[in-house]
């Protein structure tokens, strides 16, 4: 089985793709599924970015949601990546602007458990999946521009929640966000 190396982060310039200075070790791991599911909330609040133009606009009386329930659609970015035999990292996927209605399985279990626990918007994390909670003994063939993750891997995911939208709101079920949710299906 792949395992995960926490220290051999690849640096890069992209929020996303966490550096050694972000992971630092005052951040403590907290088990979600025990030790084969766990999530480390980041120190950094990062600065709110523009929605996208589908995205349904918070209106001035309405708070916004700061933590997700299933049913609810979640906007976020994250990178995913897995660890080689080599000890080498791989990215196998990055989004931009992803939007996951929690509970449809619309990500790996594991993903959406870290975005579930996720309770500030804009704050970064780490979700360390055991292959159960990520692609298991199958693993994923690549489609489009992503790459295979083999059999038995376990990932890591950089994670970013940047909205909640509340299932039970109008702005749920307006034409346009309705076709976005389509759009995002797997």
């Amino acid at each position: 089985m792949v395992s995960i190396n926490e220290s051999q982060e690849t640096p890069s310039q992209d929020e996303l793709t966490t550096d050694q200075s972000s992971e630092r070790d005052d951040c403590e791991w907290m088990d979600l599924m025990g030790k084969e599911l766990q999530l480390k909330i980041l120190p950094d609040v990062l600065p709110s970015k523009p929605f996208p133009a589908w995205m349904p606009l918070r209106d001035d009386d309405c708070e916004p949601k700061q933590t997700a329930d299933v049913g609810d659609a979640v906007l976020v970015d994250f990178v995913g990546k897995f660890t080689q035999s080599d000890g080498s990292d791989v990215v196998f996927q990055e989004a931009r602007d992803w939007l996951v209605i929690l509970g449809d399985g619309d990500v790996t279990p594991g993903l959406e458990m870290g975005i579930r626990f996720l309770r500030q918007l804009d704050q970064p994390g780490s979700v360390k999946c055991h292959s159960k909670y990520a692609y298991g003994p199958t693993g994923r063939k690549a489609s489009q521009q992503n790459i295979d993750v083999p059999p038995d891997a376990c990932v890591m995911y950089r994670v970013i929640v940047r909205a909640v939208v509340d299932s039970t709101s109008e702005q749920f079920h307006t034409p346009q966000f309705c076709m976005e949710r389509a759009k995002h299906k797997k």
